[in-house]
């Protein structure tokens, strides 16, 4: 069964994505975190009743917050989940997890009815699903709403471009985090008033999760012209079935942001990354975030793939 789903993966790859780690090493990641996903999210495990504790909707067991196989009239089978933005009961959505194949057009809103239906004790504002790399025709279908794209790219690749603007005025610092967390916060605090719009869809990171990617080297303070600038982090991880450098966070005080100095910040991360074990840098980007797409881009990275939420008749 799983086999059909991770070639559906397969086939929904970049051909940059494949090109970069071949497409018997993608297949056998795919798998494997299928693998995984089913033994954590498909019986009703201890994280499953935690989660249906911690969103309880009157009407429902522990068990209907597994995932589960849904074989849909057009053919196509998917693995979905209830889940729940930020955590918050009033704000249900289906997560498709993974699919046999592609919908076209006309079945793509037949095939969120039928899931709706199927979970429809829970009341599921939308549907989250896989949209392709550059895809930006699914994203103008009615309703449709872009969520996170993935932006990729081999270190080795990324190093050889020109060095941006600014690289010479930029430094980072590795420093246990603990020293600066009060003043990462205040930062990032400042940055949510100043962009309400991302408020829901991005999230200031933990102390302990700033103190993971540091055990790996790669938590820096920055420092722009000598003075403290921002925080940027990353540790190896999975996303969506690739493996490698994450970028876990990337912010930049107030007096420092629209002022060119992105692209050159991620260039200095490039630069101190180890390749051998996790030879690419991967990051999710929240689709409105533009000016963070477009210093992605700046950089070499390629949109690889992402997710967006279609509405169902409880929007």
């Amino acid at each position: 069964m799983l086999d059909h789903y991770a070639a559906f993966h397969l086939a929904c790859l970049s051909p940059a994505v494949r090109g970069w780690l071949g497409d018997a090493a993608l297949f056998a990641s795919a798998r494997a975190r299928l693998l995984e996903e089913v033994a954590e999210r498909g019986s009703l495990t201890d994280s499953i009743r935690t989660y249906a504790d911690a969103c309880s909707i009157p009407g429902t067991e522990p068990a209907d917050y597994a995932m589960r196989e849904v074989v849909l009239g057009c053919g196509a089978g998917v693995l979905a989940q209830i889940q729940f933005y930020g955590l918050k009961r009033e704000r249900p959505y289906i997560s498709i997890r993974a699919q046999t194949r592609a919908f076209f057009d006309d079945e793509l809103f037949d095939a969120c009815a039928e899931l709706t239906d199927e979970f429809a004790e829970f009341g599921p504002k939308c549907i989250r699903l896989r949209s392709p790399q550059g895809d930006c025709d699914f994203d103008l279908l009615p309703g449709v709403q872009a969520d996170l794209r993935i932006y990729a790219g081999p270190l080795h690749e990324l190093r050889v471009r020109p060095l941006p603007n600014h690289f010479d005025r930029i430094r980072l610092v590795p420093q246990e985090p603990g020293d600066y967390y009060d003043e990462y916060c205040e930062t990032y605090d400042e940055f949510a008033r100043a962009t309400p719009e991302l408020n829901e869809r991005v999230a200031r990171e933990s102390l302990a999760s700033l103190r993971g990617c540091h055990q790996w080297g790669a938590c820096f303070r920055v420092a722009v012209d000598g003075e403290a600038a921002g925080v940027i982090a990353a540790r190896p991880e999975h996303t969506d079935g690739l493996e490698g450098w994450v970028v876990i966070e990337e912010i930049l005080a107030a007096g420092f942001r629209g002022r060119g100095f992105g692209a050159a910040l991620q260039r200095h991360l490039i630069e101190e990354l180890e390749d051998e074990r996790f030879p690419l840098l991967i990051g999710t980007i929240d689709a409105l975030n533009e000016p963070s797409l477009r210093t992605a881009r700046r950089v070499g990275r390629e949109d690889v793939g992402g997710w967006s939420f279609v509405p169902t008749r409880f929007a």
